[in-house]
């Protein structure tokens, strides 16, 4: 019996991953308007922000709104190739980006 004992350690431990990932697979995070706006923030003026932007681009989102955008700023490389080597988009990608984040900070419902 002892000498099965590493195979059903692997087996369990194999078992364990397999369910937290399945319990994990569909999970959509919930982070607010300004959240997100602090995150393309981040992209756009911190040297580290491809961990920012990372963050953003992995996590499915709750809001069907910021989903969008989140989908769309996935898609801005496509939507505008980068001019030079090591950007992400070109210059109207990231005024797109821009307009976001303009966005996102805005009050919703009219109050100011």
């Amino acid at each position: 019996m002892l000498r099965f004992l590493p195979v059903i350690l692997v087996v369990a431990l194999l078992g364990a991953f397999a369910i937290l990932k399945f319990l994990t697979y569909n999970k959509k995070y919930k982070r607010s308007r300004n959240q997100v706006a602090d995150l393309l923030d981040s992209f756009l003026g911190e040297e580290n922000g491809w961990k920012a932007w990372d963050a953003f681009l992995s996590c499915p989102l709750e809001d069907e709104n910021l989903e969008t955008i989140r989908i769309r700023c996935a898609n801005l490389e496509r939507e505008f190739p980068p001019d030079i080597d090591g950007q992400f988009c070109n210059d109207k990608g990231i005024e797109v980006i821009r307009a976001y984040i303009a966005e996102l900070r805005k009050p919703l419902g009219g109050m100011q």
